[in-house]
């Protein structure tokens, strides 16, 4: 409907731009049904007023327009009922269409001219002839809708004759159309394929102002990750083959607090605690000992460089929380902040991310390792590459670190951590590999493998390799969140 006013609007002033005995409403010319012949000052303000009530009849829709429509800009408002326009004026509506009915008006042979008010042109005679030596022609009533189709079939034909070029269709065209239902009118659309290049995030924090709802968007992205697993291993003082029975348990808690603003920004954060005891039958000093002690915290700020490549200032401290002993000694190895390491590196970092893997690599030509030894004089510093005597070490060279989280399946994840430091002539490589298995929500099972070398190292007597090892298998409770 509001194309339909719209179209009506740009003829109309198309219209108005004609002369006025061209243009002559049916409403105004039935009015004049009963007039008497006409003088030509008569004919002037007849003409006169028939532009005038056109104009004001255009200016009435014009006005309609704003009244009923322009409401549909203020959402506050429920739209009006539709209103119905005239169906007598579909021919101006339409697109350019031929009517054979507009041609048969004007070329056919057994065509009979009909003489009525709207069509009443007063020829030379009727105009320079005595008022009363003419009597009027007075039409029989006819229908609006005829009315009106033959006060448009002049302009059509004109339109036709003028600028046929204009005429796209033929009224056969509209044969196999079906007339749309204003109360029924649905509007149906191809499925479209949306891709997401964006990842989701929560909406922050939100206000309300004159109940004027604003979104901030949320770029943080925050996950935890808590678990406790234990191992046994029960035998009889008379085992044949001899051994001992433990048990062991593994707690540890993962957070990470991520933010990435979609553009260049990103910033990760992520602090990792694992504790682990086992019972030590044959130590006589101690009745358990710690397998598994780790504090640590990384964090990395990177700021896009080019496609999936961020300029990165990297950090990553670590430590401690319980003391170490030897087995059947009071001899501490190692304690809280004994030793305490501090890695900063800037470099380059790529990053990959999929359905299944995330993956970063980050490559420092520039990087400082700094190790301090609180208790330099309860342990061997030189276990830590501390020269003896000394608390602590700086130590500038290029590193090299590579993540990757692999989703084997919905039930296996493999998260391996490789890291790569050299002085250009010490070299200090780990590599951490966990396995988790999961088997519900609430149960998994953990597969945990860390390779180590540092020939920054004091071997002890009797070893001969840098290379470090560690297993462990537990299975036990896991939550994320």
């Amino acid at each position: 409907m509001r194309k339909t006013i719209l179209s009506i609007l740009v003829l109309g002033a198309a219209l108005c731009g004609m002369r006025a005995q061209d243009v002559q409403p049916a409403d105004t010319c039935l009015q004049s049904v009963d007039a008497h012949p006409l003088s030509v000052e008569s004919y002037a303000q007849y003409a006169d007023s028939v532009f005038y009530s056109y104009q004001a009849a255009m200016d009435s829709i014009h006005a309609e327009y704003f009244v009923y429509f322009r409401l549909w800009d203020n959402l506050e408002v429920d739209p009006p009922l539709p209103r119905r326009v005239s169906a007598d004026y579909f021919k101006l509506v339409l697109p350019s269409t031929f009517y054979t009915s507009v041609a048969d008006r004007h070329f056919s042979i057994d065509w009979q001219p009909t003489l009525s008010a709207y069509t009443f042109q007063p020829d030379s005679l009727l105009l320079f002839a005595p008022a009363d030596s003419l009597q009027p022609y007075r039409p029989q009533p006819v229908g609006r809708s005829t009315l009106v189709d033959e006060w448009i079939s002049p302009h059509l034909m004109t339109l036709y004759l003028d600028s046929p070029a204009t005429v796209k269709y033929n009224q056969l065209w509209y044969a196999d159309k079906k007339v749309m239902d204003l109360n029924e009118h649905r509007v149906e659309s191809k499925p479209v394929e949306v891709k997401n290049f964006v990842e989701k995030v929560e909406a922050g924090k939100v206000t309300s102002d004159n109940q004027l709802v604003v979104l901030k968007p949320n770029f943080w992205k925050k996950t935890g990750n808590g678990y406790v697993q234990f191992t046994q291993n029960k035998i009889s003082d008379n085992w044949y083959k001899g051994g001992e029975s433990v048990a062991s348990l593994l707690s540890g808690l993962v957070l990470t607090a991520n933010y990435d603003d979609h553009r260049y920004v990103e910033l990760e954060n992520k602090l990792e605690v694992k504790v682990g005891f086992v019972t030590a039958p044959s130590d006589t000093v101690h009745s358990y000992k710690t397998n598994t002690d780790l504090v640590r915290f990384n964090s990395k700020l990177g700021v896009k460089a080019f496609k999936n490549f961020y300029y990165t200032l990297g950090l990553e401290a670590k430590t401690q929380f319980f003391a170490s002993y030897s087995t059947n000694s009071t001899t501490m190895i190692s304690n809280f902040l004994s030793p305490a390491e501090l890695d900063m590196t800037l470099g380059l970092d790529y990053k990959y991310s999929s359905k299944k893997i995330t993956a970063s690599l980050l490559t420092s030509p520039l990087a400082l390792t700094y190790v301090y030894v609180k208790d330099y004089d309860r342990v061997n510093p030189t276990r830590f590459g501390v020269k003896e005597g000394e608390k602590s070490i700086t130590m500038w060279g290029s590193k090299f670190t590579a993540n990757l989280t692999w989703k084997i399946t919905p039930q296996v994840v493999w998260i391996t951590k490789f890291d790569y430091f050299t002085t250009y002539e010490k070299v200090i490589g780990s590599w951490e590999n966990t396995l988790n298995f999961t088997v519900n929500k609430y149960l998994s099972a953990k597969l945990f493998l860390h390779g180590r070398f540092d020939d920054s190292v004091t071997l002890k007597e009797g070893q001969s390799s840098y290379f470090q090892f560690q297993e462990i298998l537990s299975f036990g409770l896991n939550y994320n969140w």
